[in-house]
């Protein structure tokens, strides 16, 4: 309504899938109507799986949590590292990279990390949804990773 009247510019977009609890991720809206409003308020869209109903009042309400994290990998100069420990590496290494991946069995694909190394990054360092952090020609220095893994949608207040 707000749009219609001229009062709002733009409307803001919430993307629901199977992990949100519809019953398909494809639609079958291509003939009208594309969805229906109940007398109580519900929306209902019919997906190859079945009717989806959204509750428009839960809409925008949903909070992400705070994903576990495993480390998958560490390469120097391209060669595979224990994953355990601590590690020293000398003045000519050139390129460290550092795979992890968040546990989020139900939505995968609605996982955002940051990640930040210590003694060198300043703040956090934003990385969506990649899973894996490459530092090249670091200084001579004592560093430690970190890394978190929210699910969207993200408020790293929250961690």
């Amino acid at each position: 309504d707000q749009l219609d009247a001229g009062t709002r510019e733009q409307l803001s977009v919430e993307v629901v899938d199977r992990s949100d609890g519809m019953p398909g991720n494809q639609g079958n809206g291509s003939s009208a109507p594309a969805g229906w409003m109940t007398q109580s308020g519900q929306l209902l869209f019919p997906t190859a799986a079945g009717l989806g109903v959204i509750d428009p009042a839960r809409v925008g309400t949903l909070q992400g949590h705070r994903v576990p994290i495993v480390f998958e990998r560490l390469l120097v100069d391209g060669m595979v590292q224990p994953l355990n420990g601590l590690h020293r590496f000398g003045a000519e290494t050139r390129r460290i990279a550092i795979g992890y991946a968040g546990l989020n069995f139900r939505g995968p694909d609605k996982v955002r990390y940051r990640y930040r190394l210590e003694g060198f990054d300043p703040d956090w360092v934003d990385a969506d949804s990649a899973s894996e952090a490459v530092y090249t020609n670091l200084p001579p220095g004592r560093f430690r990773f970190r890394v978190q893994a929210m699910s969207l949608p993200v408020d790293w207040r929250q961690t």
